[in-house]
C-alpha cells in the first residue's frame, strides 16, 4: 500500500474529499444577476435620436421642409385653395373669385397679403421659422390666408367667405406639425445625455439609455418649443421613471475588487481556503453581493433583504465547507503515526512471515510505500484522522465524537495486536 492511499482515506474519515472537479461559476455574471445589474452598457450615440424624435412628432428636418416667402404666392396657387378644406361652406354673393384672386395679383396687393400672412403665422406659430424665415410647411396656410384677404371686401355683399377662408387659415395653421430646427433639437440631445450622465454616472449613454434620451428629447421639445401646439403629450416624470427602472450597473474593476476582498476575508478564518477558493465561490459571491449594496446604499443596506439573504449565505456556506488539509500536512501526521507505532510495537518492523523488515523509513514520501507491515496501515490512518482534528481545534478535540472514536480504534488495535 502506498502512503497517497492512507491520505486518501484520512481525507474520506475527514470530510476532505472532493469527489469531482469543481467546475467553477462565472462569479461576475453571478453577482450581476444577484444584483439584477442586467442593463445593457453597450457604448452607444446619439446619432439617431434625432430622426426618431421628429418621427414621433411628424416634424421633418429643415433640409426636406425648405422655406416660402412672398415670392412662392402666386393667384394660380391661391386661386386653387379657393376648393380647399371642408370647413364651412362658403354663402351669398362672392363675385368671380378668379378675379378678386387676378385683380389684388396685379395691382401688388397679393404680396402685401402674403407678407402680412407671413407676419400673422410667425405669431400664431413661434416655432414656424427656420432661420427666421417661414417653414415651407406653411405653405397651404399661407395661401389661404391671402384668399381670405382677397375676399375680405366681400363682406359688404353678405358673403361669409372670409370667415370661411380664414377659419381654414387658422387649421391649417393648427395642423402643421410642430417644428424644431436641427440646432435646437442638436442641443436637447446633447443636454439630454449630459443629464443622464450626471443622473446615472453608472451608466452613461449606452444601449439601455437611449430609449431613456429619446424621451428626455420628447419631453423636452414638447415643454420648452411646443407648448400648447404639441401634439403628442410627453413629461419628464416619463423620462425619470424609465431612468429609474434601468438597473444600477457595477463595473468590472469594483465587482473584481470585492471578489478579491470577499476570498481574502474568508482566508483570514479559513486558512485552509487558499487551495480549495473554488469551492467557496457561493460565499464569495455574497461577500460581493453585500458589499456591493453597501457601497451604494450605506448602512441602510442592511435592512435589505437581498442583503441579509447573502449575509446569511455568506456565512452559512463559508462554514459548510469541509476543513481541507494539505497533503503535506496529512503526510506530517501520517509520520507521527509511524513513529508512535514504532515505539508502541516492536512487531511493526516485522513482515507478515516474522522477518524484520529491512531500511524502515518513519518519514516515506507520498509516493512511496507504507513502510510498516500493511497491517498497521489502518492504525496509521486513525492516528492521523484524529491527530487532524487536534490540530485543527486544540483542546476541544476531547469531546469530539469522531476523534474520541479513532483515538479508541488506534488504543485498541495497537495494544491488541501482538
Amino acid at each position: 500500500m502506498l502512503v497517497k492511499e492512507i491520505i486518501e482515506r484520512i481525507r474520506n474519515d475527514l470530510g476532505d474529499n472532493r469527489t469531482a472537479e469543481y467546475s467553477g461559476i462565472n462569479l461576475l455574471a453571478s453577482i450581476r444577476a444577484e444584483l439584477n445589474d442586467c442593463a445593457d452598457v453597450t457604448a452607444a450615440s446619439g446619432e439617431n435620436i434625432a430622426s426618431v424624435v421628429r418621427a414621433k412628432l411628424g416634424d421633418v428636418p429643415d433640409s426636406v421642409l425648405g422655406t416660402t416667402t412672398e415670392a412662392n404666392v402666386d393667384a394660380d396657387s391661391v386661386i386653387h385653395y379657393a376648393q380647399w378644406g371642408t370647413t364651412g361652406n362658403v354663402t351669398g354673393t362672392t363675385g368671380n373669385i378668379n378675379e378678386i384672386v387676378e385683380l389684388a395679383s396685379g395691382n401688388g396687393s397679393l404680396a402685401d397679403y402674403a407678407a402680412d400672412g407671413i407676419k400673422t403665422i410667425k405669431g400664431m406659430r413661434p416655432d414656424a421659422t427656420i432661420n427666421g424665415v417661414l417653414s415651407g410647411g406653411f405653405q397651404t396656410a399661407l395661401n389661404l390666408y391671402v384668399l381670405a384677404r382677397c375676399v375680405e371686401g366681400e363682406v359688404e355683399t353678405g358673403t361669409n367667405a372670409y370667415a370661411v377662408f380664414y377659419d381654414r387659415f387658422a387649421t391649417a395653421v393648427q395642423a402643421v406639425p410642430a417644428h424644431i430646427p436641427d440646432a435646437e433639437l442638436e442641443k436637447i440631445i446633447s443636454l439630454g445625455i449630459t443629464t443622464i450622465r450626471g443622473r446615472r454616472p453608472d451608466l452613461g449613454l449606452c444601449v439601455s439609455t437611449v430609449p431613456v434620451l429619446e424621451t428626455y428629447a420628447m419631453a423636452q421639445a414638447s415643454q420648452s418649443k411646443l407648448g400648447s401646439t404639441g401634439n403628442l403629450e410627453v413629461n419628464f416624470s416619463s423620462f425619470n421613471a424609465e431612468l429609474d427602472k434601468i438597473p444600477y450597473h457595477y463595473t468590472d474593476e469594483e465587482l473584481n475588487q470585492y471578489i478579491t476582498d470577499g476570498q481574502n476575508a474568508i482566508k483570514a478564518i479559513r486558512p485552509d481556503a487558499d487551495e480549495i477558493m473554488d469551492d467557496f465561490s457561493d460565499a464569495v459571491k455574497s461577500y460581493a453581493v453585500c458589499h456591493a449594496l453597501g457601497r451604494r446604499f450605506g448602512k441602510s443596506a442592511e435592512a435589505m433583504s437581498l442583503w441579509q439573504a447573502n449575509d446569511a449565505n455568506y456565512k452559512n456556506t463559508m462554514h459548510a465547507v469541509p476543513y481541507h488539509w494539505t497533503d503535506e500536512e496529512l503526510l506530517i501526521l501520517v509520520h507521527d503515526s509511524i513513529r508512535d507505532i514504532l515505539k508502541k510495537r516492536s512487531d511493526a518492523r516485522m513482515d507478515d512471515w516474522g522477518y524484520e523488515l529491512a531500511g524502515i523509513e518513519t518519514e516515506p514520501l507520498i509516493g512511496d510505500k507504507y513502510p510498516l507491515r500493511e497491517s498497521f496501515a489502518k492504525a496509521s490512518e486513525w492516528f492521523s484522522a484524529a491527530g487532524a482534528i487536534s490540530c485543527r481545534i486544540g483542546a476541544d478535540s476531547g469531546a469530539d465524537a469522531k476523534y474520541q472514536m479513532w483515538t479508541k480504534q488506534y488504543d485498541i488495535q495497537i495494544k491488541g495486536e501482538r
